[in-house]
């Protein structure tokens, strides 16, 4: 059965469409198997591509933010709700660190349990939250060229 065979989605009530997509996202997570995330992120590359070159929407404001840098920063003082952590960010910024100048935020990221978002690391995070977006932009642009015409928007 194709995942994508139209006949066979009128014919059956969202419900199972709900039970299929669980169970196959489920034996996703337990076969260690990326191929439906893969499938997803491929099928999404278009729409994705398409909203962060926005030219009315996206475009100006990743301009603006990249404008910003060079700029002095006010640090608002923000910190995590109550059930999150910087846990999963505090890992990655030593590779970040290795691509980007983010000497304070690879200080604060060593304690584990500290907040990233600081008044000593708020301009780097600017930095960084500006190198991810052009990051995936480049990115998005790649795949984008890779996958036209396999996946219809």
């Amino acid at each position: 059965m194709s995942l994508s065979h139209s006949s066979f989605r009128k014919e059956q009530p969202f419900e199972h469409h709900i039970v299929a997509l669980s169970m196959l996202i489920n034996h996703s997570k337990q076969s260690k198997d990326n191929t439906l995330q893969e499938y997803i992120l491929a099928a999404c590359v278009t729409k994705n591509f398409q909203r962060i070159t926005n030219e009315k929407f996206s475009k100006p404001l990743i301009d603006s933010l990249r404008a910003i840098i060079g700029s002095p920063i006010d640090f608002k003082c923000a910190s995590p709700q109550k059930n999150s952590s910087d846990h999963q960010l505090h890992s990655l910024i030593p590779d970040l660190a290795s691509k980007l100048n983010i000497p304070n935020l690879l200080i604060q990221s060593a304690k584990t349990e500290a907040p990233l978002y600081t008044a000593d690391t708020c301009t780097e995070f600017h930095r960084l939250l500006c190198n991810l977006l052009e990051t995936f932009e480049s990115h998005l642009r790649q795949l984008q060229s890779t996958t036209s015409g396999i996946f219809s928007v």
